[in-house]
């Protein structure tokens, strides 16, 4: 049980946050033309609090999240547990409202992709979908500490769990390669809040991603809808449980869903 204190100040939410698992549930599909394509990929995330340090500007905390126990319903398997490899051990500074403020552990990430690569180059004649050049590329970006900060941030459950979610304005929605900006509207009903979004046109016009998505699948398309919703279960400012729903669509011509569910196990 949170004590009242943390109630009463919510910026103390790494005093109580020492060793959490959460598990994590994606269900994807797509379909385009005669193209269809579905997976189910699920985890246990551990959040564990390594130390803790204060300087001239503040305490700040490291912690690591760690993936465990994957398990995975996909067409492209050797693919997914390749990218996942990459990314399953993150450690993050973050100040006392848990906001990110950099990956510490960067170099390990370029080294992993140096070993994903060693790999690719073995079995890449195999019809393996992940390409050298591609995994070049994002050695390129991930590089880039900036960069790969942001990324990190919006990186599957990371931008679920590590936020202030119920006062934020904006969303990023990555689709495949590409970035769609979502303007959020955020409601709260016995204590769950309900955020519902849409592609932000200030930022990013429909004829604009028309185009993006003409570009990307040779051919024109009608209105591209972009919809976004969740549910969030937060106890002072910490996530409980998200049920997160991501669709983009064109009429009967591409569609493309996704659904996150991300919830904290308490006796771990």
């Amino acid at each position: 049980m949170i004590d009242e204190k943390y109630r009463r100040n919510p910026e103390n939410i790494t005093d109580f946050l020492k060793k959490e698992r959460f598990r994590y549930i994606s269900k994807m599909e797509f379909e385009f033309e005669d193209e269809k394509y579905n997976e189910i990929e699920l985890c246990d995330v551990v959040l564990e609090i390594i130390k803790s340090f204060t300087d001239e500007t503040g305490e700040y905390f490291i912690y690591k999240i760690e993936e465990k126990n994957h398990q995975y319903d996909v067409p492209y398997l050797k693919e997914k547990i390749l990218e996942n490899f990459i990314f399953d051990e993150l450690y993050i500074l973050v100040d006392k409202k848990f906001n990110i403020i950099s990956i510490l552990n960067i170099e390990n990430i370029v080294e992993k992709i140096n070993l994903v690569q060693d790999e690719v180059k073995k079995i890449e004649n195999v019809n393996l979908n992940l390409k050298y050049a591609t995994l070049e590329n994002l050695k390129k970006f991930a590089s880039d500490e900036d960069r790969i900060t942001k990324f990190i941030k919006n990186y599957r459950f990371l931008n679920v769990f590590l936020n202030n979610l119920k006062e934020k304005k904006e969303e990023i929605i990555i689709f495949g390669n590409k970035v769609i900006p979502v303007s959020l509207d955020v409601r709260e009903e016995n204590g769950v809040y309900i955020i519902n979004g849409k592609q932000s046109y200030y930022k990013l016009s429909n004829s604009k991603l028309k185009e993006i998505f003409e570009k990307e699948y040779q051919r024109s398309f009608k209105e591209i809808v972009v919809e976004y919703k969740r549910l969030l279960l937060q106890e002072s400012n910490i996530t409980q449980k998200v049920d997160s729903l991501i669709e983009i669509s064109s009429k009967d011509e591409i569609r493309f869903s996704k659904r996150e569910f991300l919830q904290n196990f308490k006796d771990y």
